[in-house]
């Protein structure tokens, strides 16, 4: 089974010409670091009206999914930095479970581990430097 915590981000001070891929992976550097999980194990779907920001966090079991989602549900306007992404809303914080697909290679649909370390995937699934910010708030070994 895959466990996610889905959850939609207000950010009424934004547009979409701000939201550009370097605030997206701030974004999601900030929500991964507030819910202490990986950047990777969080997916974002941007789409206007102010912005709205779906998320989506892999969790490793139901225990950290419910704790994931506490935690969602508990930082309502202080999920992300303010300073860069004006204030947000949280709203429709929620669980979900899911069936591996059939017929992919064993290990292919499961959930990725969370870690709390600040690396940036790109494209092909390879660390790459952390946002810059992560000089000053992380502890980056």
């Amino acid at each position: 089974k895959q466990f996610k915590v889905e959850f939609r981000v207000g950010l009424p001070d934004m547009t979409m010409d701000q939201f550009n891929e370097s605030k997206a992976a701030n974004f999601r550097h900030d929500i991964g670091k507030r819910l202490g999980v990986h950047m990777r194990d969080v997916q974002i779907t941007v789409s206007a009206g102010s912005i709205n920001v779906d998320v989506t966090v892999n969790a490793v079991d139901a225990s950290a999914a419910r704790q994931l989602a506490a935690t969602a549900e508990a930082a309502k306007s202080d999920l992300v930095d303010p300073h860069v992404f004006g204030p947000c809303t949280v709203s429709g914080v929620e669980v979900k479970v899911t069936e591996p697909e059939e017929g992919l290679p064993k290990g292919a649909n499961e959930t990725p581990q969370t870690r709390a370390d600040p690396l940036v995937d790109d494209d092909e699934g390879q660390p790459t430097e952390a946002p810059k910010k992560c000089a000053s708030c992380c502890a980056v070994s």
